[in-house]
Order: C-alpha cells, then structure tokens, then sequence
C-alpha cells in the first residue's frame, strides 16, 4: 500500500512536469526552498513542486507479547517517508499538504489566512502593500474584511477532500469496498492581529514603549526566530546588550513599581491557605518570571514541563524530574495566588495575565537598567 500510495502521489509530479525532489537535510527551510522555485519558474498557479524526506512519525508495528502468547499491533513512534506537495492553489493562494506514506496514512494540510485573502484581494483588483506574512496597508479594509469573512462560509470537508484527492489520488483504490474516508480536525491553528493605525501621530506617541517592552520582553533567540534567521553564534546564550537603552517604563499602566513590589512581597491568606511574597530580583525567583514571560509561550501558553526543561534542562533521571516537576508545581500555585498568571480551563496550561506581563516586563526592564539609564528618568 505504501508503494502505491508514493507512486500515484509523485505521478502528479511528473503530469505536470514538476520537480520532485528528496530532501536529506532535516536544517533545510521547505517553504524558503520552494518558494525560490516560484520565483525563479514564475509559477502563478497550480503544483510547485513535490519534496520527500524521512521524518518521525506514528505508526504502528506487530509486537509479540510472550505472556499472552500472541501477536498485538502496537502503536510505536517510528520514521517513514513524508511526501510534501507544495501549490499555489486557486482559493488558498500559497499551501501544502504533507502525506505520511506509512499507516494511518495521515495528511495534514497547511493553509495560509492571508495567503488567502491576497489570492481574493487580486482577484477583486485590490490595491494593497505586502510585506511577507503582514499587510502594512490595504486600499479597503471594509472590504478586505469582508472577503476574510467568507472564509466561515467555506464547506471545508469538501474543500480538504478534493485537495486530498488531488495529493493521494490512491487512497479509494487502497480502501476499495471499505468506505473509509478521512476525518479533518484542526491539528494546529496560529491566530494572528494586526494592529493599523490612522496616523503616523499615533503610532509614534506609543512606539518607544512597545520598543522597551519588546527588548525587555524577548531574547535574542525569540527575535532571531521570528525573522526567520539563525542564531548568532557570536550570542551563544542568545543575549545581546546594548549601552544605548532608554529610560525604564510599564507598557501600559501608570502604576508605580514601587506599589508593585510592595504587593508582591507580602505574603497573604487566601482560601485558608497562607502564600508567601515573591523574592523580588533573587536569581531563581527573576529566572522563573523570565520564563514565564517568554515570548515561546504567548500563544499556546506553558507547562510545568516547559518551565522545568527551560530552568533547568532534561532531566537524567525519573527521581529528578518529579523532584522538579513539584518544584515547578509550588511556583505555579504561588504565581496564579498573586495574579501574575492563569491557569487554562480543563488543561495543565498556563497563561501569564494582563498584570502578570506588566509586572515581569518593568522588573526585567529594571533589572538591566544601570544607574545612568535610572537618573535619566524625568522625576
């Protein structure tokens, strides 16, 4: 089933005198990859190209169970060949589909909201600046919003289903007589806003406190990586500091730190049980709101898990990592008493809070101030 799953998806391929290329390099950017082949063939619609390449997977295997004295399929982590289908497709604009060719034969497809509205704004003859995955200005917004509207309208079952078609045009003649189909659900969603603004005025008024709570905020690495680029490796522990910072200031609050600090310092009871204050600027205490205050974290929040590797890296041993995870367990309890963070409904994940992203960001801001910077400050 697997060879004839390759050999009907890569025919594809070869109808419409693509490429068809193995990747070895798991470093290799796909889409960076593909894209340079729509700029260099001038491709405007339809199939890019088709890449393979070996990659993790879950799958299952027989496993022969010597106390029962009979053959189980058991699912197992394994690697098999993925095939990437890479199109620029008439209502999606920019998309793949990526077909694991090993059983359950799961495919996911990746759809691009803005590549999206593009590929409808073009069609309407829209006037619009682009600027990779961002429109810094649109000629009507009331009318760009309402062509991202109709996206709800879309029957997205038959939408995927004729893309799976397409992919895996072998799948019915595997299943044949079995009425087998596939069943979509949202494997991962990303959901972005953009924030425009009427006048340069505006923008301005505000811009020097978003600088000094994104630098205060995010480390090198988490900037690196939203540009797409590499770590520098001149920055092996992905700090960078500057003598030219500016002069402290919350995002948006006007209240004092001082008040902050003397909140958050006391301890208190709540619900019959007693929470001790926060250790304000002690190392472990100001590494555990770092990381919560990651930007890794502002979508999809943490766990104890995350905050346990990021603070202290993997575990040796199953003894360490519960001596940890209760560790990490406490902090948490202590956070969510003091406000900072949330916890997610019916999930064990976090959300830092409003006041938790205005505290953590002035006392980072203020940790790497010096005095210069400090008295700089109009009283």
């Amino acid at each position: 089933m697997t060879e004839q799953l390759i050999a009907r998806s890569i025919a594809r391929a070869e109808q419409c005198r693509r490429p068809v290329e193995y990747i070895a390099s798991p470093s290799l950017r796909k889409e960076e990859h593909v894209r340079a082949i729509v700029e260099t063939d001038g491709i405007i619609e339809g199939l890019v190209a088709v890449l393979t390449c070996v990659e993790p997977c879950r799958s299952f295997e027989i496993y022969k169970n010597k106390n029962e004295k009979k053959l189980e399929l058991v699912g197992r982590n394994r690697k098999c060949k993925f095939i990437y289908h890479y199109e620029i497709h008439p209502v999606f604009g920019f998309t793949h589909t990526r077909i694991q060719t090993w059983f359950p034969f799961n495919i996911q497809i990746g759809i691009n909201g803005r590549e999206y509205l593009a590929r409808q704004m073009d069609k309407h003859d829209m006037a619009y600046t682009r600027s990779g995955n961002c429109f810094p200005d649109i000629e009507n917004l009331a009318k760009a919003q309402r062509l991202m509207n109709a996206m709800h309208k879309i029957d997205w079952v038959k939408a995927l289903d004729r893309i799976c078609r397409q992919v895996h045009p072998a799948h019915e003649s595997m299943f044949d007589g079995l009425g087998f189909h596939y069943y979509w659900s949202a494997f991962q969603t990303e959901w972005a806003t953009d924030v425009m603004f009427d006048s340069t005025r505006d923008l301005q008024a505000i811009y020097p406190s978003l600088l000094r709570g994104a630098i205060a905020g995010f480390d090198c690495r988490e900037v690196m990586r939203f540009l797409g680029r590499k770590q520098l490796n001149r920055f092996p522990d992905g700090e960078v500091t500057s003598d030219y910072g500016e002069a402290l200031a919350a995002i948006d609050t006007s209240q004092t730190i001082g008040n902050w600090a003397s909140e958050l310092s006391k301890g208190f009871v709540k619900k019959g049980k007693r929470y001790r204050g926060i250790k304000l600027f002690a190392k472990e205490e100001m590494q555990l709101l770092e990381a919560v205050g990651s930007g890794d974290f502002l979508t999809s929040g943490f766990r104890n898990g995350d905050l346990s590797e990021r603070l202290y890296g993997r575990s040796p041993n199953d003894e360490e990592r519960l001596r940890r995870s209760n560790r990490i367990a406490y902090r948490l309890r202590l956070l969510r008493a003091h406000g900072l963070i949330h916890k997610i409904p019916k999930q064990n994940r976090y959300h830092i809070s409003t006041k938790g992203r205005n505290v953590i960001t002035a006392l980072l801001q203020l940790q790497s101030s010096n005095l210069k910077q400090l008295n700089s400050i109009p009283a």
